[in-house]
């Protein structure tokens, strides 16, 4: 009598985003066993898909009908236990869908090889049964922690000690930084300090077949000290060291808000050095304003940083009196950086976005061109063309106004290729390097930046956006001209003064002896310029910490956005006007909401916001509330922007 083939029952979440379904797990047929964390490929209707195995038990009994067999194993055994763990509680903190977290745990890889089901996968499944069902606890808010220094260069000798910790103990360094050029600079100046060390980058600009190598030496705990920006967290560790955060207080850079699954990496590494009992360290030479509250912890003294000079500020309007009308480099500030080159010491110029201009009108009728996709403001290039920064859309060489069709426009503003074209106009034809996301778009033009800073002269001007330049370790600059810092004072942002108050304290500690902090406003009279412009560096942040406690806003309270998805308007509004009713059922004490809202630019996606008071844990009624709202939610902890991604 033949023996029965054996029939296992594998569980398993897609990575493909599946509306409907906060915990899409479904279970497929195998003849083989599958071991829990294999990324496989399964057919789901009419499509193929790959997904993440959770569980592999013997199947008693025949096969149901409506049960499929899984495809081939892609990538065995890929995922440790302690990893898809820690997905399951991101997914329960972020109420994102699990098949979401569990895609940021691999690398990118759009050829992946093939491995055949078949020979002995070792441990015996079934006593090897990953338990799926996790306690679904409230969210913990952590203390805010931060190790404190007056400079970059403090800031890499400080990582230089952790490194030679970590290699004297024989385990891994996790450093994670803002942007892909920090990232590649920290690595170069830690490479010519510990020449030995196995050290790594991971970042999105690595190609797939890099970034694989990297997994799986990690795994393989190959890897002495490893450099990254956000997607590292998510590397498979073995005996790790410490997770340090380079400017952890920079939340554009570790959060990813633009797309579903939102979250936060500064929190990860929390949740990582906790499961693991390793340190955490923040080194930042300007800490958020968090780190000013009474309980939190600092090591150092962060009032002490920067110079003592106050800021020099320019009235850009005088441009506009001398006859001069769309030019954003004043007289004064040319001055400046031509006597900074001739004394051979380096400029920093700040610009707030790529491009040429910063927003453009019809000559005609004066209507302001705007993407027909997300209403943001489209940006001229140097082709002639208009592109809109947020979500990539390009109009053709000839564009003309969606009103009047008229072809001629008026350019306003200015971005870092104007920048960099009004300096050669005044004479500074040479070492100038430009620094912004254009300048990064591919692996190869960011190692020729890399390769153009590190050998730039000593008198070099480098042209930057703000976000770009904030964590590079760059040498001590006579000159930092900061062009129109205050453009999102005027934006409906509460963070937008905490932002401008981080950027002059962070761009204020790179000047070196006698160097100078130069603003360029139109507005020299408005709140913010009048409160600190007088003031010597460094800033304080008693009065940011006074206006948010008034408004109940974070540190003091932490919010939680509710963005909602359907395609239509009426639709969306409808599950707005559900979820808000369902939360305002609960009549929680220091929790409110607030009524929905339609924010600009975001059409058909109403919002609905909770504040909650930090003085309290989170209530378990609210947490089981947002788990069993509708999945067309999008759900944020403390957003970047109350206006939507």
């Amino acid at each position: 009598m033949p023996k029965p083939v054996p029939i296992y029952r594998i569980d398993i979440v897609p990575l493909t985003l599946l509306y409907g379904r906060r915990d899409p797990r479904f279970s497929y047929a195998s003849h083989e066993p599958v071991e829990p964390g294999s990324l496989v490929s399964i057919s789901f209707g009419k499509r193929m898909l790959v997904g993440v195995s959770l569980d592999c038990a013997p199947l008693s009994g025949q096969v149901p009908e409506w049960m499929k067999f899984v495809g081939p194993v892609i990538l065995p055994r890929f995922l440790k236990s302690e990893q898809i763990t820690l997905a399951w509680e991101l997914s329960n903190r972020l109420y994102a869908p699990l098949g979401s977290i569990l895609k940021l745990f691999f690398p990118i890889l759009r050829k992946p090889r093939t491995v055949k089901i078949g020979g002995t996968l070792g441990e015996d499944p079934g006593k090897r049964r990953l338990t799926t069902r996790t306690k679904r606890g409230k969210y913990v808010f952590h203390p805010n922690t931060w190790e404190a220094a007056p400079s970059d260069a403090l800031v890499f000798d400080r990582l230089v000690a952790l490194g030679k910790s970590a290699l004297k103990e024989k385990r891994l360094l996790v450093i994670l930084v803002p942007e892909i050029l920090s990232a590649e600079l920290y690595r170069a100046k830690l490479r010519d300090t510990f020449p030995k060390a196995n050290i790594r980058i991971l970042t999105s600009r690595e190609t797939e077949k890099s970034q694989y190598e990297t997994y799986q030496a990690i795994g393989d705990a190959l890897v002495d000290i490893l450099v990254g920006t956000r997607q590292a967290i998510f590397a498979p560790f073995r005996n790790l060291s410490a997770i340090v955060i380079i400017d952890s207080e920079k939340q554009l850079s570790y959060t990813q808000w633009e797309m579903m699954p939102r979250y936060d990496a500064v929190e990860i590494a929390e949740t990582v050095a906790q499961r693991e009992r390793i340190p955490l360290f923040r080194l930042s030479v300007a800490p958020g304003i968090s780190a000013f509250l009474p309980e939190a912890k600092i090591v150092g003294t962060p009032f002490a940083f920067g110079p003592k000079q106050p800021l020099v500020t320019i009235d850009l309007r005088q441009n506009y009196r001398r006859g001069s009308m769309n030019q954003p480099l004043s007289p004064k500030l040319i001055d400046l950086v031509r006597n900074a080159r001739k004394a051979k010491q380096g400029t920093l110029i700040l610009v707030k976005q790529r491009g040429i201009a910063r927003f453009s009108l019809c000559a005609k009728c004066q209507v302001p061109v705007r993407c027909p996709n997300c209403q943001a403001a489209l940006a001229e290039s140097k082709e002639g063309s208009f592109r809109c920064l947020s979500c990539g859309y390009r109009s053709s060489l000839f564009p003309r106004c969606k009103e009047c069709g008229h072809m001629h426009f008026k350019s306003f503003g200015a971005g870092t290729e104007r920048i960099v074209r009004d300096l050669e106009r005044a004479g500074f034809g040479e070492d100038i390097v430009r620094i912004d996301r254009d300048a990064q778009a591919r692996k190869a033009e960011t190692e020729s930046l890399f390769k153009a800073l590190r050998e730039a002269a000593p008198g070099a001007i480098i042209v930057a956006t703000y976000e770009a330049a904030y964590s590079l370790p760059l040498p001590p600059l006579a000159v930092i001209a900061m062009i129109e810092p205050d453009q999102g004072l005027f934006y409906p942002d509460f963070q937008s003064e905490e932002r401008l108050w981080r950027e002059l304290r962070r761009f204020g500690a790179k000047l070196r002896t006698g160097g100078q902090l130069i603003v360029q406003t139109f507005q020299p009279e408005a709140k913010f310029w009048t409160t600190w412009a007088e003031q010597p560096l460094p800033l304080t942040a008693t009065p940011l910490l006074e206006e948010r406690q008034i408004l109940h806003y974070p540190p003091y309270y932490d919010l939680i956005q509710l963005e909602c998805h359907p395609k239509k308007e009426v639709f969306s509004s409808a599950v707005a006007e559900a979820a808000e009713a369902a939360l305002k059922r609960l009549h929680l004490p220091g929790v409110e909401v607030l009524p929905k809202y339609l924010p600009f630019g975001r059409k058909n996606r109403y919002h609905v916001l909770i504040r909650i008071a930090r003085t309290q844990p989170f209530p378990d009624a609210l947490h089981a509330c947002l788990q069993e709202l509708d999945p067309a939610i999008h759900i944020t902890r403390n957003p970047i922007s109350l206006h939507g991604s």
